[in-house]
């Protein structure tokens, strides 16, 4: 999943910096570091994965019990953990703009963020874990583990750790649809009674 988020995000990034096409027109600022190609920070594959995983053990959660084994299932996994995923950048890309490590060319709608921003995270994330499905189903089709509760807390204090630091930037509106959406997904999976 490591090397899949890393390629994948750093493919969709590199192409969305260079084009403005898959997240609107944006780039970079000098705070995150040195740049792929001068144009994605080399940290931003890996900040990708910090909750691509966590996101994928909640949609596991989501899921479990509610669809079969087989095509269906991954299809909805990487639907839901794209969902999940993209739910955390509700809170996240405002606050960060707001600390400028990266800009908007074009102002947005969703708190100085373009909308289609958040589509082309699902599009991003949806890719990154619908590879994951192929893979896992390649190298081990009937292994299902159950998730851990630890990628959910870890989902949970990273939305609560954002969260105060929107309200102290005040950014007090991405904090509560923060707060309807990654908080009560990541609930939701924590009250499921799997270990």
């Amino acid at each position: 999943m490591l090397g899949l988020t890393i390629l994948v995000s750093l493919a969709f990034e590199t192409v969305g910096v260079a084009t403005g096409w898959i997240y609107g027109p944006y780039h970079y600022t000098d705070a995150l570091g040195p740049r792929f190609l001068g144009l994605v920070p080399y940290l931003i594959p890996v900040a990708w994965f910090m909750m691509v995983y966590p996101s994928r053990v909640i949609a596991e959660r989501l899921v479990a019990g509610r669809v079969p084994e087989g095509w269906r299932r991954s299809l909805a996994l990487a639907a839901v953990a794209a969902f999940v995923m993209t739910s955390w950048d509700l809170l996240m890309d405002p606050m960060m703009v707001r600390m400028q490590t990266w800009a908007w060319d074009v102002p947005g709608a969703y708190f100085g963020v373009p909308v289609h921003n958040y589509l082309g995270w699902l599009l991003t994330t949806f890719c990154v874990y619908a590879s994951f499905e192929v893979a896992l189903r390649r190298l081990r089709p009937a292994a299902r583990v159950a998730p851990p509760s630890d990628a959910v807390w870890a989902y949970l204090i990273t939305w609560a750790g954002n969260s105060v630091v929107a309200i102290e930037f005040g950014l007090v509106g991405p904090a509560l649809v923060g707060m309807f959406t990654s908080g009560v997904l990541g609930s939701l999976a924590l009250l499921d009674r799997q270990p």
